[in-house]
């Protein structure tokens, strides 16, 4: 990661300090955080680092019309957070109970949820 100076050094500038910090294992985007069931604090900001993602790009030759695929790389900028920004979820996942009907019992409204 070519990021780590930079990394460590924000972090330091939030007082979490190097001893603290595996950037690979709890350095991590919002969606992934909640993923792992974590929420981000409010109020906290995010590191901005520079990712590179692949791509993939499509297109129809128009002479012969085969699909053309083409790979490449892009560099994105994206916020992580540490894990002492983050907290556990109080609630555990909702799992509703599977029905035959999308109705409430005695009404014909759909069900909200």
């Amino acid at each position: 990661m070519v990021n780590i100076a930079t990394v460590l050094q924000e972090f330091a500038s939030r007082g979490i300090f190097q001893s603290d910090t595996t950037p690979a294992t709890i350095l991590l985007p919002y969606h992934a955080w909640a993923a792992l069931n974590r929420h981000v604090r409010k109020g906290q900001h995010g590191l901005r680092v520079t990712t590179i993602t692949p791509t993939k790009l499509s297109t129809r030759d128009p002479i012969s019309g085969h699909i053309i695929t083409r790979h490449s790389w892009r560099f994105a900028a994206g916020a992580a957070f540490h894990l002492s920004q983050t907290q556990p979820n109080k609630q555990q996942p909702r799992i509703l109970p599977e029905t035959q009907s999308s109705t409430y019992p005695g009404d014909q409204q759909k069900c909200p949820l």
